[in-house]
């Protein structure tokens, strides 16, 4: 979710890329072109990355079916689930270091100045959210991101990383009646199906409050 979804607008439709590279076969990269710039004729304007989608391929193709056309397209990428050339996966990097990194990384490949939407993928379980906000803070303040986020975080995550004075301040709270009928149609970590590792999810399967007013 954008941390600051007023300064970022886009369309309500967004062209999520994840099926083009590394996960699904059977498409070719001019296919994958055409289906961006088709998308764009129909007004959809928010794509939607990751640096672990190939790996690393997934932006170079955005950026290629983007060159030239910057300005009529929001752009959002994810960090956080790290992955070697061969594809192996590293685990969750919540690090300043690595975030910083991986930012340059993918302004690279997607071949632009600034990422319009940059989001944490999954939240690293060992390392304080406090410590990657910070180093989302910076790449903002230094213009190579214009809204930082977080993806699959916990209730009161976005609070713990001091990003409330730019999410509504909503906590949501369910009951344990609520909470059983939301685990009976989505179990925990069932959105992965079998794209993911076990360990690439785990820290995502705690996450849900099993009750009202339980800790988190």
């Amino acid at each position: 979710m954008p941390v600051n979804a007023a300064s970022t607008r886009a369309s309500d439709l967004e062209l999520g890329r994840m099926c083009l590279s590394g996960f699904y076969a059977g498409g070719t990269d001019s296919e994958s072109i055409f289906t961006i710039h088709r998308a764009i004729e129909l007004d959809v304007d928010l794509f939607d990355t990751a640096d672990m989608y190939g790996p690393f391929t997934n932006e170079k193709l955005v950026g290629r079916s983007l060159k030239g056309r910057r300005d009529e397209v929001v752009i959002a990428t994810k960090f956080g689930n790290e992955r070697r050339e061969d594809g192996s996966f590293v685990g969750i990097n919540g690090l300043p270091e690595y975030v910083r990194q991986a930012c340059d990384a993918s302004l690279k490949r997607l071949g632009v100045d600034t990422i319009d939407l940059y989001y944490q993928h999954r939240v690293a379980p060992d390392v304080p959210i406090e410590d990657t906000v910070g180093a989302m803070k910076e790449l903002v303040e230094a213009g190579k991101v214009r809204d930082p986020g977080m993806s699959e975080a916990a209730p009161g995550t976005e609070h713990c990383g001091h990003l409330e004075e730019n999410v509504a301040e909503a906590e949501p709270t369910l009951t344990e009646e609520e909470t059983d009928q939301l685990d009976g149609a989505v179990p925990m970590g069932a959105a992965a199906g079998e794209r993911y590792p076990e360990r690439a999810v785990a820290s995502s399967n705690h996450q849900r409050p099993r009750r009202s007013g339980a800790p988190r």
